[in-house]
């Protein structure tokens, strides 16, 4: 057996060796170093997090695990005391336009409110034109129309958008974001995992045990918001 060092890490198979050659003599191994053109460091670019709630805690966790530079936004200032200490720069809704110019990918995570229906519709998208962000939306379909996200691709304000959620879902045949070669469409399954109904009974089995014990619970829903 012999090892050798490839691009994509160590090879310890005989037959690897013959596979590598015949890659060199037909010249496949240097056209295929060209699918890495263009590729970034995640240490280099910068994340916008709309929603900074639990879910967007944990993104923002894993974008600084990763060295991004992470933004969030929020509905109002988030104190001192409150800041996770994953999220670099904190901005409130009205300072949208700025987060959405500095950033490289921009998450959705916000609930479907009145205040953020429509929250990304218009030509707001326009301010990532000059990074040509990246939109990933795990949050609700109706923080942007598909108009105004078509309009965004097409006028190359923003490089492409991952969508696991729609405002109608599931999305019609006829929708144009189907025919759009950089745009991704999920059904709504990002919330899944192979560990959800374990990590559903734990969360359920902790708040019981601090009700009983009658501390603080996690994840409190109040009636009185819309989430």
């Amino acid at each position: 057996m012999v090892a050798i060092l490839t691009p994509i890490g160590f090879a310890a198979q005989d037959e690897h060796i013959t596979i590598i050659c015949h890659l060199y003599a037909s010249d496949i191994w240097s056209r295929a170093k060209h699918a890495t053109e263009g590729v970034r460091l995640l240490s280099t670019l910068t994340v916008g997090l709309l929603g900074c709630g639990g879910i967007g805690k944990i993104v923002a966790e894993h974008c600084k695990a990763m060295g991004m530079t992470v933004w969030g936004m929020t509905r109002t200032p988030v104190d001192e005391s409150r800041r996770c200490d994953a999220v670099d720069v904190y901005r409130t809704t009205d300072r949208l336009p700025e987060l959405l110019a500095v950033c490289d990918y921009v998450v959705n995570i916000l609930p479907s409110t009145k205040e953020t229906t429509d929250l990304l519709s218009g030509g707001i998208l326009s301010n990532c034109r000059e990074r040509k962000s990246y939109f990933i939306n795990i949050g609700r379909g109706d923080v942007v129309s598909e108009d105004s996200l078509v309009e965004a691709i097409n006028k190359n304000w923003i490089s492409g958008a991952a969508l696991d959620v729609c405002k109608e879902e599931p999305l019609p045949q006829e929708s144009r974001l189907w025919s759009l070669p950089n745009v991704l469409v999920t059904p709504h399954v990002a919330w899944r995992s192979n560990t959800l109904v374990q990590d559903h009974a734990s969360a359920f089995a902790e708040n019981y045990k601090r009700f009983i014990e009658g501390d603080p619970l996690i994840d409190e829903y109040f009636l009185d918001q819309p989430y």
